[in-house]
């Protein structure tokens, strides 16, 4: 049985979510499980006969394990998780049919899971070295060993075996991730980008021989246990190649800033208009980069083999990025991007504990930071606003059991916009700013038909955002902001089309684009099969 997770090609403005295809070797047409639709992740059971799929809600940070049979019937929700909470189901995998290892938020603890009802039980608690874990499988279905996928902060990784009995976890194999088990006794693992085999004792969990590599030039391999059949998606020979460039109105490239050898994302331009900060990746690190725009020099903000993303400047010149600690686990750092400069955190706490925070954006006074936050205390995630240097004085700006996010201080500090599908679709909002009770204020809708990631221009007078679905996710829209005498909302209009990359609008009215590599579009990757492969043997 051969499965695929895919998303529907959109009708037109209508978006069709991702599902779980399958078909069997001696079928041409794949079908669509029922029940798997919005599905962001799944895994085969042991004996083949289910799928389980990890559904997010549309609409509130929570989503549900399901179990759905391959050859029909019924989606069964095994179990409702809320995203912010103990455990991160999309990283999971299974014991057996009935009983599914989950690793928790922070990946430093593992927990079986049986059954809609009963708590989950810790089965063995990690180092707190490691950054988080990924359950890759197990050599035995039902057996006394699992192997995880362990990665530190500096992104290295390494299988680990856990004993499902004491909890005691040993390494297996260094430089090593996605591990994946035959049943002639032998492990397959991903290492530099190549696919290894390896002989394995499966009732102890233990390599008892040398690796061999087995495949290259792939981005993603899916393999059955007998080691007989692979189906892999080849790289393209243009990923990974993307441009930085600024255009006008018109979509025209005015200026190359950085040429096209990167993987561009997140980009922040600085508050005088002269630096850029941006995040580059390579494979799964992400690096924090300041470029100086009429030099063309760039320099390293952050160190190599760092997990981190999303750069963005204080009031005062410094840039701020996320730095990952776990699956949903991530504290904002903020340096001095000149030479010597010493990462810091932005919000300093007096109790010790997991944190998310993203998307800052700051006062001109340099006083408040507002940011995406997922707090473990309790409280709904959303929108907070923070005294800067204290992780203790959060309160909420615009909290719910909606996503929200991208908040942007208007310049002149009076008024922040946001965005939320609190409506069951991104649309963007207004809010006065109140220092002391910011949830107080006001709403203003600006927008009514989608739209996500406002943006301000230098004046204040313009509010950029991009279109929220369909074929809009690729425009830029503009409306004019006029708060005195009192506020008025113009209608939209289109500033930018083609995006196809992070953009941030430049004090002339110009923007700065992450551009792909001309192409990149029409040279899809291609999907192979391997029959009679013979690892096994």
């Amino acid at each position: 049985m051969l499965a695929i997770l895919a998303t529907e090609k959109p009708a037109g403005r209508e978006v069709v979510r991702s599902g779980v295809y399958v078909r069997r070797w001696s079928e041409v047409e794949f079908r669509k499980l029922a029940g798997t639709e919005g599905a962001v992740a799944f895994s085969f059971s042991p004996s083949g006969s289910l799928v389980g799929c990890f559904v997010p809600d549309e609409v509130l940070p929570k989503g549900e394990i399901r179990l759905v049979p391959v050859d029909g019937g019924p989606a069964m929700k095994l179990r409702e998780f809320t995203q912010q909470g103990l455990l991160a189901p999309w990283g999971g995998n299974f014991l057996t049919d009935e009983e599914l290892l989950i690793p928790s938020q922070d990946g430093r603890e593992l927990y079986l899971v049986a059954g809609s009802s009963g708590a989950p039980r810790l089965v063995a608690t990690f180092g707190a070295e490691a950054a988080f874990h990924n359950v890759d499988g197990v050599p035995r279905p039902g057996g006394r060993y699992a192997v995880v996928t362990r990665w530190k902060a500096d992104n290295t990784s390494s299988l680990h075996r856990v004993d499902l009995e004491t909890g005691e976890a040993s390494p297996v194999l260094e430089d090593a991730l996605d591990a994946r088990f035959l049943e002639s006794g032998h492990l397959v693992f991903e290492r530099d980008g190549r696919l290894w085999v390896a002989p394995c004792d499966l009732d102890r969990a233990v390599v008892t021989g040398a690796a061999r590599v087995c495949l290259s030039g792939f981005s993603e391999v899916s393999l059955d246990r007998s080691g007989d059949r692979a189906v892999y998606q080849t790289k393209s020979e243009l990923e990974g190649k993307e441009s930085i460039v600024v255009v006008d109105s018109s979509g025209g490239v005015v200026q190359t800033l950085m040429d096209s050898s990167g993987d561009y994302e997140r980009m922040a331009l600085s508050p005088d208009g002269r630096r850029l900060a941006y995040q580059e990746d390579r494979g799964d690190v992400g690096r924090i980069w300041v470029l100086d725009i009429a030099s063309g020099l760039s320099r390293p903000v952050t160190p190599e083999g760092e997990i981190v993303w999303g750069p963005a400047w204080t009031a005062d010149g410094r840039v701020t990025y996320a730095r990952v600690g776990g699956a949903d686990v991530h504290e904002l750092m903020v340096k001095d991007p000149t030479p010597g400069g010493t990462p810091e955190l932005l919000l300093p706490r007096r109790e010790e504990g997991p944190v998310g925070q993203d998307n800052p954006t700051f006062s001109p006074d340099g006083r408040y930071v507002i940011l995406s936050h997922y707090p473990y205390d309790g409280r709904e995630p959303g929108i907070y606003l923070f005294d800067v240097g204290d992780g203790d004085s959060g309160r909420a700006f615009y909290a719910s059991q909606a996503s929200e996010g991208y908040p942007a201080f208007r310049p002149d500090g009076k008024w922040v916009a946001y965005s939320t599908n609190g409506t069951g679709r991104q649309e963007v909002y207004l809010r006065p700013f109140d220092d002391e009770k910011p949830e107080s204020r006001p709403i203003y809708p600006v927008t009514r038909g989608g739209g996500i990631a406002p943006m301000w221009s230098a004046d204040g007078g313009t509010l950029y955002y991009s279109g929220a679905e369909g074929d809009e996710a690729e425009t830029i829209f503009a409306v004019t902001v006029e708060t005195e005498p009192e506020l008025t909302i113009s209608e939209r209009r289109v500033a930018l089309t083609g995006v196809t990359g992070w953009t941030v609008p430049t004090p002339d009215g110009r923007f700065i684009m992450v551009k792909e590599a001309e192409g990149l579009k029409d040279r899809r990757p291609d999907v192979r099969l391997i029959l009679n492969w013979g690892l096994g043997e």
